[in-house]
């Protein structure tokens, strides 16, 4: 199993949502990509409880919840495209880089929206964060 979520589910899900026009010009193959690559995006960056994700692959039992949250990363340009964050400062003599905090940006905001989705789902300390040290 490459996806969490099948091309009709994506279909049915989107043709009921906002993201229905978006997604209707995508070809059946773009949708699948964006599918497979959701679903790599949601592997890296969630831990779920009792290793889920893996038990769903591997039986093509995946909760609704997963395939929701699968359907709606596909759609998320910002998500599945890749993130990029501002440089604030950068400090070359024993090389210093700072980054923009990232509250409020659309990449940001759809993590907080599939973190919501996958409620339940998820072990504990699981969501994306990092230390930043100033």
């Amino acid at each position: 199993m490459d996806s969490y979520a099948t091309l009709d589910c994506a279909n049915e899900y989107h043709e009921k949502r906002q993201s229905a026009l978006m997604w209707s010009m995508l070809s059946d193959e773009q949708k699948n990509q964006r599918l497979v690559s959701a679903t790599d995006f949601i592997d890296i960056n969630f831990e779920f409880k009792d290793d889920l994700n893996i038990k769903a692959k591997e039986s093509g039992e995946v909760p609704n919840q997963l395939v929701n949250a699968t359907c709606e990363v596909a759609a998320m340009n910002e998500l599945v495209i890749g993130k990029t964050r501002d440089k604030d400062r950068v400090k070359v003599d024993v090389i210093e880089i700072n980054y923009t905090p990232d509250s409020g940006s659309a990449y940001s905001d759809g993590i907080d929206r599939i973190t919501k989705m996958l409620k339940g789902l998820l072990a504990q300390s699981s969501g994306i964060s990092f230390k930043v040290y100033r």
